[in-house]
């Protein structure tokens, strides 16, 4: 009679070698670390996860356990879905993309120019802080934490609910994993009946991802 315990995973051992190989390459023999996070959007099933360059010298999993201000990468998620669904406004909207201050902060665009009016497609794949920031505003602050909300990030907290949060500024961030998770029902097509769907504030982004306009692709240190 055989006994134990049956551990399914969804692990792609052929992918999970390539993510390291990848990662190892990348960041070299320096003393920076990385992490390479991969589901699969139409099952969202983890296929790949690497917590660092060598995993087996230290028991940190940089993959989840390591919580970093998210940058650009939150915009889709905290600025653009909350305006888009209370709106219902066209991609094609302008919006500003001009220097910005507002007390005593002043936020500047990556490139540290001041562009003027701009469609919602512009700013989005050009990723402009400024224009970023005026989405979240006129959305207001706890509307577009109440869509946030929908993603059950451990670490965000009422002391984010604040305007650098709308460019990544959180006291503590998100992991990899949480992050990569939340983009997961943006991307999605179908889903196999076992899967729990969880609510999506991000459906209307599609039409930036899925679009004639592609966004950049971002880490927690881009613009």
């Amino acid at each position: 009679m055989i006994s134990g315990v049956t551990i399914h995973t969804a692990l792609d051992t052929k992918l999970q070698t390539q993510s390291k190989t990848a990662v190892q390459s990348k960041i070299g023999v320096n003393d920076i670390e990385g992490a390479l996070v991969v589901i699969q959007h139409h099952t969202h099933e983890l296929v790949s996860l690497i917590g660092g360059k060598d995993y087996k010298k230290n028991s940190f999993n940089r993959a989840y356990q390591s919580y970093r201000q998210p940058g650009s990468a939150i915009k889709p998620l905290l600025d653009y879905a909350p305006y888009l669904e209370e709106t219902d406004a066209d991609i094609n909207q302008l919006v500003s993309g001009a220097s910005y201050c507002s007390n005593s902060y002043c936020p500047k665009n990556y490139s540290g120019d001041s562009y003027g009016m701009v469609t919602l497609r512009t700013a989005f794949a050009q990723s402009y802080n400024t224009s970023a920031i005026r989405l979240f505003e006129k959305t207001g602050v706890e509307t577009n934490f109440k869509y946030l909300d929908a993603f059950d990030f451990k670490k965000v907290s009422k002391k984010d609910h604040h305007t650098s949060s709308a460019i990544g500024g959180f006291e503590y961030g998100m992991s990899p994993l949480e992050l990569t998770n939340a983009y997961t029902p943006s991307m999605r097509k179908t889903i196999n009946q076992h899967v729990p769907l969880q609510k999506s504030p991000t459906k209307k982004v599609k039409s930036f991802i899925n679009g004639k306009t592609a966004p950049r692709r971002y880490g927690t240190n881009a613009p």
